[in-house]
């Protein structure tokens, strides 16, 4: 199991991810608007699996709780 208590640097693996998560969606908006416009949509592709990614890790509860 995944300990998102754990200090990775300055801040707790919980707080890279949700970082990582606000990437994601930035990268799945941006491709959005280049569907939308007639373009590949391998960005919207890639930031909706990194935010899928990142919703399934986070949403595991924290160590100590019910």
């Amino acid at each position: 199991m995944l300990d998102m208590d754990r200090k990775l640097g300055p801040w707790r693996l919980r707080v890279w991810g949700l970082a990582l998560n606000l990437l994601g969606n930035a990268i799945a908006l941006f491709g959005i608007v280049r569907v939308v416009r007639g373009g590949s949509p391998w960005l919207l592709v890639l930031g909706a699996a990194v935010t899928i990614v990142c919703v399934a890790a986070l949403a595991l509860p924290a160590r100590g709780d019910p």
